[in-house]
């Protein structure tokens, strides 16, 4: 191998997967001693869509929602926003994902309209056409790089809350873990992404009135 540093970006990548490249670099933040990762990134993502629903008058409790990826993340934040009342919708390439969460959540029909889209995926499947087609409000998920290359955040007919702070749930929770022994306050801790959301719609807010 050649080169200093070796970088893994993949979808599905587990913890054992991690202690592994641990073996090779020391560039590794999250290994299997870290095992709630996937968990804290769910709970970033609510946290996000609770706070931007507030801001936008958006009743969760009757929302349509499309879930894009049911990997681990998608798994852990289904049961967060099924105890809201939501109705939810998954896609995933795999169909066996589907078949494995039926009973939580309903298969997406191409065409239907929803409240709310959660791209948990791919990255770059964020774009103009796709929100027209949605008919969303509200674009909040964990996937990296969301947005299509040539798309601009203003020209989305949506809101959309960026990737890097509705997906950081994870990584707060392992910074926290390097602070803190107690569980309750590494979890605690990911609350801190209301705040940013907050800030977030804020700026928006007084952009648009300037």
């Amino acid at each position: 191998l050649e080169g200093k540093y070796i970088t893994a970006i993949d979808m599905g990548t587990t913890t054992e997967d991690m202690d592994h490249i641990a073996l090779i670099t020391p560039n590794v933040c999250s290994t299997s001693d870290q095992i709630l990762t996937a968990y804290a990134t769910a709970l970033g993502v609510f946290y996000s869509i609770e706070t931007a629903c507030k801001y936008m008058n958006i009743n969760l409790s009757s929302s349509r929602i499309l879930i894009e990826g049911l990997g681990q993340v998608s798994e852990h934040i289904i049961p967060m926003l099924k105890e809201k009342g939501a109705t939810l919708l998954g896609y995933d390439i795999n169909p066996e994902k589907i078949q494995q969460i039926k009973e939580h959540i309903l298969p997406y029909e191409s065409g239907t309209p929803v409240d709310i889209f959660i791209p948990n995926g791919c990255g770059h499947t964020v774009d103009e056409n796709r929100i027209n087609v949605l008919k969303c409000k509200l674009v909040c998920g964990s996937a990296n790089n969301q947005l299509q290359p040539d798309t601009q955040e203003e020209n989305l007919n949506c809101v959309w809350v960026p990737d890097f702070i509705a997906n950081a749930g994870g990584l707060i929770f392992v910074h926290a873990a390097r602070q803190t022994d107690n569980a309750n306050e590494r979890i605690d801790a990911i609350k801190t992404i209301k705040t940013s959301v907050e800030e977030y719609f804020e700026t928006c807010i007084n952009q648009h009135a300037n």
